[in-house]
């Protein structure tokens, strides 16, 4: 088994999808999406639902992105200043 750090550096750290997350009403949260998406889909039809669907994700990427080196860093910032002090 590799390390936690070896699989994010190769891209093999896959938990995040094993595992749906645990905050409270996020089942709730993802039925209540699905269910929108499905009513968009009735309206304006499935080429534009997958139109705009593709547009939220590519967005989302890069924000997800921006996220995760800003909490990354933050963790890094925690572990020097761990260490710097006795």
């Amino acid at each position: 088994m590799t390390s936690i750090l070896e699989q994010l550096f190769n891209g093999s750290y896959y938990e995040y999808l094993t595992q749906p997350p645990a905050a409270p009403g996020y089942r709730q949260a993802a039925a209540a999406a699905e269910e929108a998406w499905d009513k968009v889909t009735a309206a304006l039809g499935e080429q534009e639902q997958t139109a705009i669907w593709r547009a939220v994700l590519d967005e989302g990427y890069y924000e997800q992105y921006a996220d995760f080196r800003r909490g990354f860093r933050l963790g890094a910032l925690l572990m020097l200043e761990l260490m710097d002090r006795p």
